[in-house]
């Protein structure tokens, strides 16, 4: 073989490694806070979920927003609600779920935080669950560190919500939106609503349990990467009640007894 052809056969070979590096380098994109293409992560076809949340014996308060309040994209401050107050009438926060109607189109890039101030004072301690935590397809809690949101170079869960549907979150479910099998095949999947449980890295709603009735609840959407934005059309608060015990005082007639 010449020199002239062999030259040929170097400059053809080298062209297609180029390639190659291209298509993988476009294919991987770069995801977290970072700019540019996102990886499409999906799994199996979405599972529907159930059964629904049972809020049987719940008392309930909704709000929602006409127009939806925007999810600001790529912001770590995000969107808060105004708060739904929650009248006190002496009893006590036994379980709390919490249901949300939002459309975006990349799950992966949400924190969703429920926060609970027990005397709606801003300036005092409140408590807070992180319900969903840049949901990722694999499950792997490497993605979903604690705190939330820490890792920047995951893209998550790429399918999509849906205002029309409504995603509950209880400790009681089974499944985490937008984790394994509960992350749609694409990215233009709408996830279905149903009844969903916070996901790694987040938070227990049975945190508020015990805390007295008559605070302020409020939800905090973070979006944390670029290219993708949404919108909170509505949200709700549903509590059941635990009754304090009652503590009953000695009587006289007791008191005297004791030292007879």
């Amino acid at each position: 073989m010449d020199l002239v052809s062999k030259f040929g056969r170097i400059l053809a070979f080298t062209a297609c490694v180029l390639a190659l590096a291209a298509a993988t380098s476009s294919a991987q994109g770069i995801g977290g806070r970072g700019h540019g293409t996102k990886v499409e992560v999906g799994g199996p076809p979405v599972i529907l979920v159930g059964p629904d949340c049972d809020i049987t014996g719940y008392k309930g308060e909704e709000r929602q927003f006409s127009p939806a309040l925007v999810i600001p994209d790529a912001n770590l401050t995000g969107v808060t609600t105004p708060p739904i107050a929650i009248g006190a009438d002496g009893d006590n926060i036994d379980d709390v779920i919490i249901k949300v109607r939002a459309s975006h189109t990349w799950v992966g890039d949400l924190i969703m935080t429920v926060t609970y101030d027990p005397d709606c004072d801003p300036a005092s301690p409140n408590v807070s669950a992180v319900i969903l935590c840049r949901p990722d397809v694999s499950g792997d809690p490497a993605f979903t560190p604690v705190p939330c949101g820490t890792n920047d170079n995951s893209s998550g869960c790429s399918s999509d919500l849906d205002c029309n549907n409504s995603y509950l979150f209880s400790d009681e479910a089974t499944a985490s939106l937008g984790i394994g099998t509960f992350c749609g095949a694409t990215s233009s999947t709408v996830l279905p609503g149903g009844c969903y449980k916070p996901g790694p890295g987040g938070t227990p709603l049975s945190i508020f349990r015990g805390l007295p009735k008559g605070g302020c609840f409020t939800l905090t959407i973070t979006d944390n990467a670029f290219l993708d934005s949404g919108v909170l059309c509505g949200w709700s608060v549903f509590l059941r009640n635990q009754h304090p015990t009652p503590t009953h005082g000695a009587s006289w007639g007791l008191v005297k007894g004791m030292y007879r």
